[in-house]
């Protein structure tokens, strides 16, 4: 604001005083988009530059990243709505019960922000899940497992012929409920640290997994990076292909934008094998 200023008074004395007008509106108006960003921000617990938090931040604090959203499923990131679908391939369907899969997520890893985890592969990343009613198909069958029959955990290649699917054939007629349309515009950053699950691992002690957690963190809802909120016992998920513990990507909570879809409860991760970059997998946890 002040470098403005500066550049205001001298155009001022080079111009005379009718540009006067004119650069005040223009001061008015960056300060309103600044005060507007502002609003959006997280807060940013970075700022402790000392003490237990500071230490722990930098010891083991990693960026989370949470959408800023607008209604519609546009190309590339979104939750819900229309899939990308290389060409020539159907609508995923449900290996259980046969329906039409729920797209939760479809994100661009050509476009993730600084900073997010590492891109590895570019393409949209894709999660689909089943949400019939049936017992083939619910939360607590085998077919919900990372790698079971009722979801899909996927990379396509968009550079590849293709086109978005032209009708959103998860309607509430044939796998309840839709999930509304959303897509993500961008991201607001913050600070995450690790929950009790990861603790263990890390070597905390209970005293810096309390001070965490009195700071809200890790951060429950819908957020790309930082730590997961895993429930008690449970862990990501091992890669298929090589048994290594695969690295968390996204979260997505019952609560979020994919309000539904999970019966009302849980909070799903999809998580990607560090060494076999195209190999996904996604858990919904309930409860």
């Amino acid at each position: 604001m002040l470098g403005r200023m500066q550049t205001a008074l001298a155009l001022i004395l080079l111009c005379g005083a009718p540009p006067l007008l004119l650069l005040l509106g223009y001061l008015l108006r960056s300060k309103v988009r600044v005060r507007k960003i502002a609003e959006h921000r997280l807060p940013d617990l970075l700022g402790a530059s000392e003490g237990p938090l500071a230490r722990l931040l930098a010891r083991h604090g990693r960026a989370a990243f949470l959408p800023r959203t607008e209604p519609g499923d546009a190309e590339g990131s979104h939750f819900g709505g229309r899939p990308w679908l290389p060409k020539g391939e159907d609508w995923p369907t449900c290996e259980a019960c046969s329906r039409p899969l729920q797209l939760l997520l479809q994100l661009d890893l050509d476009a993730l922000p600084a900073g997010a985890p590492p891109q590895r592969s570019g393409g949209l990343a894709q999660v689909f899940c089943c949400t019939c009613q049936s017992s083939a198909c619910d939360l607590k069958s085998e077919a919900r497992a990372p790698l079971g029959a009722a979801q899909v955990a996927r990379i396509v290649d968009s550079r590849r012929l293709g086109e978005r699917a032209a009708d959103n054939l998860a309607s509430p007629g044939q796998a309840t409920p839709a999930v509304i349309p959303i897509s993500i515009v961008g991201w607001e950053q913050g600070p995450d640290l690790p929950g009790r699950e990861d603790c263990g691992g890390l070597g905390l002690e209970d005293a810096e997994a309390e001070l965490a957690e009195r700071q809200g963190l890790p951060r429950s809802g819908d957020k790309l990076g930082g730590w997961p909120v895993l429930r008690p016992g449970l862990k990501l998920p091992p890669c298929p292909r090589c048994g290594e513990t695969m690295e968390f990507v996204f979260q997505l909570d019952a609560l979020g934008h994919t309000q539904g879809a999970s019966g009302g409860s849980g909070i799903g991760h999809l998580a990607r094998c560090r060494t076999h970059s195209t190999t996904l997998a996604f858990d919904w946890a309930c409860g």
